[in-house]
């Protein structure tokens, strides 16, 4: 059973939920990326929280901030009940590129004692039982933004930032050599030559520490940004080359079966793209 209170997105810019799930199994998550930002506030569980090679073990109220294109996902623990607040957002979406002011360095950070956030959340609740669509979905930009503008004073006062721990030496230098060089990787093979590392082994080393392989890590992520082109008006038919596909009907099958929408599907927004991947 899996109760879950309403889901908000009404122009489709901003897309907030607060979701309670009982006897949780590791399998109903997966990793994903997605080419928006996403704040998550943890509630409840037994939870660690992986992002690019890193794991956090969650704390009640931790504030997770996940970048556009980072592989992330929570493993709970079986048998565990898991709540959170979740926002997705496009950066565009919020003035003065206040999202990117926050170092990069910072993944989690603990919120619990900080009224104005943890009301800020608090409020996407109460008004949309008060107001209309339109009205709502401002103001969920509005609390975001002042969410955000909290946690960059957060963290001029607070120097002490949550403890993390790498999955895998080898996976984390992976994970670094594919972000810098993700237009020109052709394969597996490669990555593992960079790093004097079998492939069979890169491949166990994945699955083992961040339950995805190599190979879907990579096509993953050149899918969110070939996305986040088809989305701003390019044609999908002229992107596949760009992204490492030797045609289109090949690029068209990976982004049907990671997306569950077609590359010519351009009336949907990036957050509802990004709708099906929430944690």
């Amino acid at each position: 059973m899996k109760p879950t209170f309403p889901i908000y997105s009404p122009e489709k810019s901003i897309f907030f939920n607060h979701r309670l799930m009982l006897n949780v199994h590791s399998e109903e998550f997966r990793p994903h990326t997605h080419a928006v930002c996403e704040l998550i506030l943890f509630k409840k569980g037994k939870v660690t929280y992986s992002v690019q090679g890193k794991n956090y073990r969650l704390r009640k109220d931790d504030l997770i901030i996940t970048r556009p294109s980072e592989m992330h996902g929570v493993i709970p623990n079986i048998g565990s009940d898991y709540e959170r607040y979740n926002i997705l957002f496009d950066e565009k979406t919020l003035p003065f590129d206040i999202f990117k002011k926050i170092p990069p360095k910072i993944d989690v950070i603990n919120v619990g004692h900080n009224h104005i956030i943890m009301d800020a959340f608090e409020k996407m609740d109460y008004y949309e039982k008060q107001l209309p669509e339109t009205q709502l979905n401002l103001l969920l930009i509005n609390l975001c933004q002042e969410i955000l503008i909290n946690v960059l004073l957060e963290l001029d006062t607070n120097k002490t930032y949550a403890n993390y721990t790498v999955t895998n030496e080898i996976v984390s230098n992976a994970i670094a050599y594919i972000d810098e060089n993700l237009l020109d990787i052709v394969s597996v093979e490669e990555v593992a030559n960079a790093l004097f590392v079998a492939k069979s082994h890169l491949h166990r080393l994945f699955m083992k520490t961040i339950n995805i392989s190599p190979k879907k890590y990579i096509v993953s992520k050149k899918l969110v940004l070939a996305q986040r082109e088809i989305l701003s008006g390019k044609n999908p038919t002229k992107l596949y080359e760009k992204y490492g596909f030797n045609d289109y009907s090949s690029f068209y099958r990976a982004y049907r079966n990671h997306f569950g929408i077609s590359p010519s599907e351009k009336n949907l927004t990036e957050i509802v793209a990004a709708d099906n991947n929430i944690l």
